[in-house]
């Protein structure tokens, strides 16, 4: 029983040693996101489960403040209406400004911008009916373990509207966004 709680101790303190980057470094942070995405004005279609997978270069600048560029893909899928299922599938580019809070909290916005690689209502092809590009703001909070691993929670405010007219669901023009809501597990390394 000694031995299991010492063990245990030892993993602790592993887990909560300083996980802050020495100032004027280069790491990469591997990340992966699930979530919901609402869509705005669509009709019986609210939104639906959202993926997201990708890689991003972070720059420290000093001890509080980092950027990050990155590239990654995004998946949204709307819930099932009338056995129609709406899918957005997007080639994302964030460029992000990361703020220490502590030793192991940070928060981050920026910009993500979207490039639209396919839309889908159904089996149909929608891509024609959407804008090309897709704007967000993202905000979030992360929490860093010691090992390189951590943990974020983050909303992407949208910045325009999804559809070129209104010929996507029906929905009055200027009206849809997608804006998802995503918690992102990430490992970040050194180089």
């Amino acid at each position: 029983m000694k031995k299991y709680f010492m063990m245990a101790i030892m993993a602790v303190a592993a887990l909560t040693a300083n996980a802050q980057y020495e100032a004027k470094t280069f790491s990469l942070e591997a990340n992966g996101s699930v979530g919901y995405s609402t869509l705005s004005n669509m009709g019986d279609f609210n939104g639906g489960l959202s993926e997201e997978f990708g890689l991003d270069a972070i720059y420290q600048a000093n001890d509080w403040f980092g950027v990050s560029v990155g590239a990654s893909y995004f998946l949204m899928q709307s819930d099932e209406v009338n056995s129609i299922k709406k899918k957005f599938q997007y080639l994302n580019v964030p460029i992000l400004a990361r703020f220490s809070l502590s030793e192991r909290f940070s928060a981050f916005t920026g910009v993500k911008v979207g490039f639209l690689t396919s839309a889908k209502n159904g089996d149909v092809d929608a891509k024609d009916y959407c804008n090309s590009t897709h704007f967000t703001l993202p905000v979030g909070l992360r929490y860093a373990f010691n090992s390189g691993w951590s943990l974020a929670a983050q909303y992407n405010f949208s910045l325009n509207r999804l559809n070129k007219d209104d010929l996507v669901g029906g929905a009055k023009k200027d009206d849809v966004h997608l804006s998802p809501i995503m918690l992102t597990l990430a490992y970040r390394f050194s180089l």
